[in-house]
């Protein structure tokens, strides 16, 4: 009230019976806010509430459906399999089973012209990335969209929620759960400290890395075991090739030299002939000589 009065504005209230005019009203006012300030917290404890308990009782709290599935028109609870981007899931999934990466596999869909996750479900008024989709690279497929889509529990018939929360009411954004088990963008990092916006900020969570991780290393050495001969083949012939290329190097260097240390004696030979026939000075040929027996 005391900022409305110094800057010439009058407050009115009228369901509290506030005016900033009259005193009388004015002494009301700060226990109206501090009732009002427990109203709202309370009612956001019993939404928190509520929420908590659809969430545990396995119902989906998030209000857009992941890639491979969409909302039953009849429950909003229940989701359905939408079966054009479920093919698409299904054969991330194989792609993988058959030893391709992330990469690989973003590649292989690129090239097929399969449309991106975020790119179909947004013309369709569908996903968070609606609003700010880019609608002329359709099938740009990368490396993280395979990872976080592999990632995801759901796949395998589970319902996760409460991913992010919020500490109070009044917080604008929400925080990741379980954030130290996150990693996060370098180059995010790097910008955020230097108050530059080079990216968004996004997470890896550590037991899908430490998945990727295991599943390469299983594949490597199930290869490996599989085709002992053929690659110790592939080894020995790599070093054969990598001992020519350096005896050739090797070869070539001394055979420089050697031309190079022939130049010398002969240049040595015509200052000293020089020098003695009086054409070079007793100093510049002692300069010379010196520089040439140093090289």
């Amino acid at each position: 009230m005391v900022l409305f009065r110094e800057k010439g504005v009058r407050f009115i209230a009228i369901s509290n019976g506030v005016d900033s005019t009259h005193s009388e009203s004015n002494e009301f006012a700060p226990f109206l806010n501090i009732m009002n300030e427990w109203y709202v917290r309370d009612t956001g404890r019993k939404i928190k509430s509520v929420l908590r308990n659809k969430g545990m009782e396995g119902k989906h709290l998030t209000s857009n459906v992941i890639y491979g599935y969409k909302k039953d028109p009849e429950d909003n609870n229940h989701w359905l399999i939408d079966e054009e981007a479920a093919a698409v899931v299904k054969r991330i999934f194989q792609l993988i089973i058959e030893g391709n990466g992330p990469m690989q596999v973003a590649r292989i869909l690129s090239v097929e012209k399969i449309e991106r996750p975020s790119y179909y479900l947004a013309k369709q008024g569908l996903g968070t990335c609606r609003g700010k989709c880019d609608m002329t690279r359709p099938y740009s497929w990368t490396a993280t969209t395979i990872t976080d889509l592999v990632s995801k529990p759901e796949y395998m018939g589970h319902t996760v929620n409460f991913r992010t929360f919020k500490e109070s009411y009044k917080d604008k954004h929400s925080q990741y759960a379980n954030a130290q088990n996150n990693y996060t963008c370098s180059t995010y990092s790097k910008a955020k400290g230097h108050f530059e916006n080079k990216c968004s900020q996004h997470h890896v969570r550590t037991d899908v890395v430490r998945h990727l991780i295991l599943t390469t290393l299983q594949y490597t050495a199930s290869y490996i075991k599989e085709h002992e001969d053929e690659i110790l083949e592939k080894v020995r012939r790599s070093n054969i090739l990598k001992q020519e290329a350096d005896t050739k190097a090797l070869t070539k260097k001394i055979t420089k030299s050697e031309k190079r240390v022939a130049e010398l004696d002969h240049l040595i030979k015509r200052i000293y002939e020089d020098n003695v026939s009086g054409i070079l000075t007793d100093k510049r040929f002692d300069m010379l000589s010196a520089d040439y027996e140093k090289e």
